[in-house]
């Protein structure tokens, strides 16, 4: 990063959070007295907007409703050197914000995650045992699909550099952007730092706007589907092996050759992909191949110089997955 003062931006996505907003901004204040503060406020019924943009904060309304969206907003019209973003509840240690910023304003990371586990303080304050067991299967998601062993995935407090912000294609709506963040970092390569902070439980009287269940499964979901986008070989390598496990399991093989009259492979009357076959088969039957077309005649499908139209006749039945031809 240049010798010139960095501009600094701090995210706050925030939902009906007005107990906890005003201390929010007031300790970004503070503690980062440099850094510009957005509120992005996704619809919120309390008063949340209002009180952000009394202790000074830039207020801005997002009207899809998810951090998700809200945070793909906040990337797309925010241009900084720096982000550091935390959730509107106050449950993340503002005091350490320069802790967390380091390592992007001296160039060794790109991405840092906050992490709330490592010392302790998550597990002795968090009173929602679900979240807990819902991390730790994240972690150990990732750790064995993308190879990296993070210590807290689903943490809030985070801090990217320009070229991450610029480049993260936020694809998820809700609170699946913590996943996101993580997996698009491993992924790509990018420099990863995590560094230890304290956690606070809610205040009394906010609540928590996560479902562990719900979104529990968007999570899961959002981690194979980027799994699939990411790493499109291992799917496909995986498939197979079910196949071929399935195969050597049951004890059958499938037979791509047709029976000896070229009607193609045998399909179960009802099967809605019978017609698929039956038009492929006549097809090659009605329509002569190139080297005949005019001579009133289409080969047969027999001779030895047609093997081409009986290979095509053949593959139609790799669109029958499950049906089985025996072999003669």
């Amino acid at each position: 990063m240049s010798n010139a003062q960095p501009i600094i931006a701090a995210l706050v996505p925030c939902y009906n959070e007005s107990l906890t907003i005003a201390k929010v901004c007031d300790d970004f204040k503070k503690y980062l007295p440099e850094a510009t503060v957005y509120v992005y406020d996704n619809n919120s019924s309390d008063g949340t907007a209002e009180i952000a943009a009394e202790h000074g904060a830039v207020v801005v309304h997002e009207g899809r409703q998810g951090k998700g969206n809200v945070v793909r907003q906040m990337l797309r019209d925010i241009d900084a050197d720096c982000y550091v973003m935390v959730d509107g509840d106050d449950t993340y240690p503002i005091e350490q914000v320069r802790e967390v910023i380091a390592p992007i304003l001296d160039g060794t990371a790109d991405h840092v995650v906050g992490d709330r586990l490592s010392n302790g303080t998550y597990a002795a304050e968090n009173k929602r045992a679900g979240h807990g067991f819902g991390n730790d299967l994240v972690r150990w998601l990732i750790k064995v699909l993308y190879g990296f062993e993070y210590t807290d995935v689903m943490t809030g407090y985070r801090a990217f550099n320009r070229e991450f912000a610029k480049t993260l294609p936020v694809l998820s709506p809700g609170f699946e952007i913590e996943t996101e963040l993580s997996i698009h970092a491993v992924d790509k390569n990018w420099r990863i730092v995590q560094v230890p902070i304290d956690y606070r439980d809610r205040p009394e009287g906010s609540e928590s706007k996560l479902n562990t269940v719900s979104d529990g499964i968007k999570v899961l979901k959002m981690i194979f589907s980027l799994f699939k986008d990411y790493k499109p070989l291992g799917v496909l390598l995986a498939d197979r092996a079910r196949v071929l496990c399935h195969r050597a399991c049951t004890g059958h093989s499938r037979d791509r050759r047709v029976r000896g009259d070229g009607s193609g492979p045998e399909v179960p009357d009802g099967d809605p992909r019978r017609g698929v076959l039956r038009a492929r088969c006549a097809h090659a039957r009605v329509w002569p191949h190139p080297r005949h077309r005019g001579q009133g005649q289409p080969p047969r499908l027999g001779a030895p110089r047609h093997r081409g139209l009986r290979a095509e006749i053949a593959e139609s039945s790799s669109l029958i997955d499950g049906l089985w031809v025996d072999k003669h």
